[in-house]
């Protein structure tokens, strides 16, 4: 057994690729006009706070408490749970909390709702880099396709041209 290898893959096969979330994700938008009432929130936003609560493993009061400092006004457990209550509707969590509220949490959930609902994405750090890599792997591809097509041409308008001497060069005039 010494010899022998074990396949390593860096993706698991079960796990989707970025470019396999965002082509499924596009598939399923369409470019109408969005119906009315479509655009409420209310409910996920509700439910993401909630889920984003539980994952995070942090009592409710600690949460308060870390956005309290971080935003300097006092948020407490009771308006959480407000915010995430669904029998609640009257109660609304202000957009200016968002991202104290991500950050104690460490939950970014909420602000993929918000992303997905204006057909947008929302990359984090080693995702945004990646993105921007595989951005610049695609224009350098497109640079050599085009970068082939102008050499073909030139080698085309060389083969065409009366009078090209063997060094490849030929007497071009203006105009020609």
């Amino acid at each position: 057994m010494a010899g022998r290898r074990r396949k390593f893959s860096v993706e698991p096969e079960n796990q989707l690729s970025l470019f396999d979330v965002l082509q499924d994700a596009a598939t399923k938008m369409t470019p109408t006009e969005p119906a009315p009432g479509s655009m409420d929130m209310g409910s996920c936003i509700r439910q993401s706070i909630s889920e984003a609560i539980r994952r995070s493993g942090l009592k409710r009061w600690e949460i308060a408490g870390r956005m309290s400092e971080l935003l300097g006004v006092e948020i407490t457990e009771s308006m959480l749970n407000a915010w995430s209550a669904e029998s609640r509707e009257d109660r609304r969590f202000p957009a200016e909390y968002l991202a104290a509220f991500c950050y104690v949490t460490g939950d970014r959930e909420i602000l993929r709702a918000i992303a997905r609902k204006v057909h947008c994405w929302l990359l984090e750090s080693e995702e945004a880099v990646m993105a921007e890599l595989g951005r610049i792997n695609w224009q350098r591809q497109q640079l050599a396709a085009r970068e082939r097509e102008v050499k073909a041409y030139l080698a085309e308008m060389k083969r065409r041209r009366p009078g090209a001497d063997r060094a490849g060069y030929s007497s071009l005039s203006p105009g020609e």
